[in-house]
């Protein structure tokens, strides 16, 4: 008899992209697991460009299959022109997961609450990455800093960033996949 060990395992009772009460390949924009303060990112013009920062995180050979998000960010020594990524701790743990990550692309629709493309036909970075930084929630700032291995796609964007301090009253948004979910985007305010 041959032997094998099986390394990883994922169930997954509704597709991405596909809601409940939809037929596979029919994906439209209506809510799957998204909370109402999670809108869909196209429509909220003025994040368009900043969204294309943002890809969903799944593993290598569970094609459309998205865990967690982040973000990729723009490099301060453009001469390198090094792709780093930016997610929860708690999304990537280990070397060995982001060994076998893959990052999802335009993961989006194309107009306001508009047909969901796909998840197996929008672009991917596959090679997975290399933590350069990571804390876990208990240990303090919840991150894994990754340098992806592939190529990142044309269109992408690479978001900016320092380490201030939001000001009192400043609208920050949270561009993500919520739940695996299609890209969204929530606003609010800092409190003072």
């Amino acid at each position: 008899l041959p032997s094998f060990r099986i390394t990883e395992l994922t169930h997954r009772y509704v597709r991405l992209g596909e809601d409940s009460n939809s037929k596979a390949g029919a994906s439209t924009a209506s809510p799957k697991t998204a909370a109402s303060c999670n809108i869909d990112v196209t429509c909220e013009p003025a994040w368009a460009k900043t969204s294309h920062a943002v890809a969903g995180i799944g593993s290598v050979g569970v094609v459309g299959e998205l865990f967690c998000s982040g973000c990729l960010l723009n490099d301060l020594n453009e001469a390198k022109n090094t792709d780093y990524f930016i997610t929860a701790g708690h999304c990537i743990t280990s070397q060995s997961e982001a060994d076998t990550t893959e990052f999802y692309w335009n993961y989006q629709t194309t107009l306001c609450k508009g047909v969901l493309p796909n998840p197996a036909t929008v672009p991917r970075t596959v090679g997975g990455a290399s933590i350069l930084s990571t804390k876990s929630r208990g240990s303090g700032n919840d991150h894994s800093f990754l340098q992806l291995r592939g190529t990142v796609p044309g269109g992408v964007t690479y978001a900016g960033w320092n380490s201030d301090s939001p000001a009192s009253g400043e609208v920050l948004a949270s561009i993500h996949h919520p739940q695996g979910d299609y890209k969204r985007i929530s606003i609010g305010v800092t409190q003072g």
